[in-house]
């Protein structure tokens, strides 16, 4: 029996507007329970709208 694969939707698909497709923070539950696991020190993916933590670091 062979196996049928079906396309996975990928970044490719998304309607978000170029300009603002990277601008979304993390969920902020999975955030504590992450930050709870490893203890982050610094929010490296960040902008002035969406850090987490108090230390972060932005595009610019």
């Amino acid at each position: 029996m062979s196996e049928v694969l079906y396309p996975i939707a990928g970044y490719h698909d998304s309607h978000t507007p170029i300009d603002i497709c990277d601008l979304w923070q993390i969920p902020p539950e999975i955030f504590v329970a992450l930050n709870h696991e490893f203890r982050f020190v610094a929010d490296v993916a960040a902008s002035q709208l969406n850090y987490l933590l108090p230390t972060y670091l932005t595009e610019q």
